[in-house]
């Protein structure tokens, strides 16, 4: 089996990144497995200037945020296994 490969970049200034494997049988394009992700528009104030907002756009999946994600790409089910990961 095939999986197609996402990282999410945490919110906040840790670099914390989570991988995510979405099965091809299931999500049978690049697309939709990134449209799991739901892009949404945050506001953030810097600290030294109150009166200023800054948007960004993020990403919600499962009800965690992310700052930033990139598809990795279509591994099979050996090629994940062979990088230490057991799915």
């Amino acid at each position: 089996m095939e999986y197609h490969i996402i990282e999410g970049k945490h919110q906040g200034f840790t670099e914390q990144w989570e991988t995510f494997f979405f099965p091809s049988s299931k999500f049978s394009t690049r697309e939709d497995a990134l449209a799991e992700f739901t892009e949404i528009e945050k506001t953030t104030i810097t600290k030294f200037n109150y009166n200023h907002a800054n948007l960004y756009k993020a990403y919600e999946y499962e009800g965690d945020l992310f700052y930033e994600i990139k598809y990795v790409g279509l591994k099979t089910e050996l090629e994940i296994k062979e990088n230490g990961i057991d799915l």
